[in-house]
């Protein structure tokens, strides 16, 4: 296990909520910025959503470029690399036209990742109910 696995696995899991705004709407796409501390990490950059509004499936994330951030280790994680993954299980990922939330007191087993290399245990940023 990486350093940068480590961190993003284990501070991601245990922050009580996230709620980042909407940073432009262009046709139908919304783009929020998110900006998440987590521990002695952070989450900063984009994600954007088709512009549907309530809970969110993975196909309504359309792209994402975050600089993930902790001690020692960061990576610029983007929809753009060649492996990325997103995975939304659940009904806890939901959106209005300005926010977007992970319910992280919802269903056990529930959670929204974003990753390079999917189940690779590396790189990835993850809100989940454990």
């Amino acid at each position: 296990m990486t350093s940068k696995s480590c961190l993003f696995r284990t501070a991601l899991a245990g922050a009580l909520a996230i709620t980042v705004s909407a940073a432009s709407s262009v046709g139908a796409a919304i783009v929020y910025n998110v900006d998440q501390t987590i521990g002695a990490g952070s989450v900063v950059g984009t994600i954007t959503t088709d512009g549907g509004t309530g809970v969110l499936a993975a196909s309504d994330i359309t792209a994402w470029n975050l600089e993930l951030t902790g001690v020692g280790a960061s990576y610029d994680l983007k929809n753009t690399d060649s492996d990325s993954a997103v995975v939304v299980i659940g009904g806890d990922l939901t959106a209005t036209t300005h926010d977007l939330y992970f319910n992280f007191g919802g269903t056990a087993g529930d959670y929204f990742l974003l990753q390079d290399n999917l189940y690779s245990g590396q790189t990835y940023y993850c809100n989940s109910i454990w």
